[in-house]
């Protein structure tokens, strides 16, 4: 989360979540929330998941030092939910605030339900929201240790529609030239369309997101994407009809909402030093 810290209104917490598996030994735990900014472990809207049964499982919600308060239904692996959990300050007491447990597997409402699936106003309240906090595996805590699930497309707002319906506009700004289209008379590159692609950093390297545009001369362009987080390693794909496709030697992040990447500078820019040398030094795809 950029800026500073929140202690007022509401805060929403959004992500996709898969569970794949609950081991056998599977009991109940968290592994997403929000935390105190500053990297405190002062966890808070904690999203709760309880096992049932192998394959099936409960959501619940924990406002912070009580106990979690789960819902009645039942939910499936191998099924993708949207989940929406929030945290409301309210004024006066320290005891107070609220925190609410929405999920979705499909028409996800404009509005903000009347009523959550589980819901928790028990227990101190916390000074404020900085950070969410994320746990790899189910390792935090034990009681889901060796289950195994996905979560993509996490985002904070603090109004419904503005987290859940927010336009995304992550820019990369990239310059790459392509040796085929490059004309030596005009010491100029051919503009032509290429296709970037934002490839995840971890076997077998999904695609996350892809676009086209047209390079100009100078081998410059800027590619929009809407689906695209900050602050995630992303490999960087180029493809072009006439040419091999060339990835970016280490993955990026992008930082709030922005990437700048010169595949033409260095041949240390290019997986594989997939780029090959013309005059002024210049590297071509």
């Amino acid at each position: 989360m950029n800026g500073a810290p929140l202690n007022q209104g509401t805060v929403y917490l959004s992500f996709l979540v898969r569970v794949d598996t609950m081991s056998i030994n599977a009991t109940q735990g968290f592994c997403i929330n929000l935390d105190q900014q500053g990297g405190a472990t002062n966890f808070n809207t904690m999203t709760y998941f309880k096992k049932v049964t192998g394959n099936t499982f409960n959501l619940g919600i924990r406002k912070y030092t009580g106990s979690p308060v789960f819902s009645n239904n039942i939910y499936n692996t191998n099924t993708t939910y949207l989940i929406v959990a929030s945290y409301t300050f309210k004024p006066g007491s320290n005891t107070n605030d609220v925190c609410n447990l929405y999920a979705f597997s499909s028409g996800v409402p404009v509005n903000e339900p009347a009523t959550p699936i589980a819901l928790d106003s028990v227990g101190n309240d916390v000074v404020d929201i900085g950070d969410v906090k994320l746990a790899n595996s189910f390792n935090q805590p034990s009681g889901l240790r060796n289950s195994t699930m996905k979560i993509d497309g996490i985002r904070i707002g603090t109004t419904w529609n503005g987290t859940l319906f927010q336009n995304k506009n992550i820019a990369l700004s990239m310059n790459a030239l392509i040796q085929g289209f490059y004309n030596n008379i005009s010491d100029k590159m051919v503009k032509d369309t290429v296709t970037v692609s934002i490839r995840y950093n971890r076997s077998p390297y999904q695609i996350a997101e892809s676009k086209k545009a047209v390079l100009d001369s100078n081998g410059f362009n800027i590619f929009n994407f809407n689906t695209i987080s900050n602050l995630s390693k992303y490999y960087i794909a180029v493809t072009h009809r006439n040419m091999i496709e060339s990835w970016s030697r280490l993955p990026n992040e992008f930082y709030q909402d922005a990437l700048s990447y010169n595949f033409t500078q260095g041949t240390g820019n290019t997986f594989g030093n997939n780029v090959t040398k013309k005059r002024k030094q210049i590297l071509f795809l």
